[in-house]
């Protein structure tokens, strides 16, 4: 300690402000250039989310369409496909598309400087769905123009649309079982009670009613070589909606040869049903 002329003491003065106003300043400097780089950002991204700013100048629409129009789609996303690189709303142009008729999935892609590549999956009709509706192999439902409707025929499904998925898996899955045996399923319907009915290849209608189809189905593949025999008659219907068994109705057994090679003349006879336990 220095000592003062009267022999006080006096305490030493602190010499640490110079290094403290420089920090000060260089703390205040880099705020600054923060402030000043995030503006710019801001600027910059508000810049560049600017429709006037690398404008989308051409929509390139790709897939393989047999029933979709192309210029239909393009007239459809025209209005939404619109604006900057940045600034176009893929979500809303993907929505959009999918909205149109025969149209099943839609991917939206920007390519750069300026042009919006939209690839679309068309939707591949499974079968019938009422009178104006198709349905895909996912049971997704669709109504295009009738007028675009394929050519060839097409399995026939019906019913309430909130069975559509519904309808088209049992579809799908009793098509499997039944090739076992050389059928194929021509309609398909289901009420609002889910009660099926379905109508074969070969004309014959077989009631499946609304509980235990699986094991239905099964007995019915099970003994069908033996009801086709149509030497008893063509087998018209087979009601399954039996505890223990089924009815079957079969039309008139054929006309058996005379003697002189015609028909045996016989009365009429009306068309028959008999329950098998």
């Amino acid at each position: 300690m220095a000592k003062t002329r009267k022999g006080k003491c006096r305490e030493p003065q602190s010499q640490s402000w110079p290094f403290e106003r420089g920090q000060a300043m260089r703390w205040g400097f880099a705020l600054l250039v923060a402030i000043v780089s995030i503006s710019a950002l801001g600027w910059s991204v508000e810049r560049l989310y600017d429709p006037r700013v690398l404008p989308i100048r051409q929509v390139q629409i790709e897939g393989d369409f047999r029933h979709l129009d192309r210029a239909t789609l393009a007239q459809a996303v025209e209005k939404v496909a619109r604006g900057g690189f940045f600034s176009v709303d893929v979500k809303q142009v993907k929505a959009v598309a999918e909205q149109v008729p025969w149209v099943d999935r839609v991917e939206v892609r920007r390519v750069w400087p300026a042009k919006l590549k939209i690839h679309v999956t068309e939707q591949v009709p499974l079968a019938r769905w009422g009178e104006e509706g198709l349905v895909n192999e996912r049971g997704v439902l669709f109504r295009p123009d009738l007028r675009s409707f394929p050519r060839q025929p097409l399995p026939q499904l019906g019913g309430p649309d909130y069975l559509a998925r519904e309808a088209t898996q049992r579809y799908l899955d009793m098509s499997r079982r039944l090739a076992e045996v050389g059928l194929k399923i021509r309609e398909l319907q289901v009420n609002g009670r889910r009660a099926w009915r379905m109508t074969l290849n070969n004309d014959l209608v077989v009631k499946l009613g609304s509980r235990h189809m699986a094991e239905r189905l099964a007995r019915f593949i099970r003994l069908y070589p033996r009801l086709a025999d149509p030497q008893e008659g063509e087998l018209q219907q087979v009601d399954l909606r039996y505890t223990n068994g089924f009815a079957v109705r079969r039309g008139a057994p054929p006309e058996p040869e005379s003697k002189l090679g015609g028909p045996e003349a016989r009365p009429e006879t009306e068309p028959y049903q008999k329950r098998v336990g």
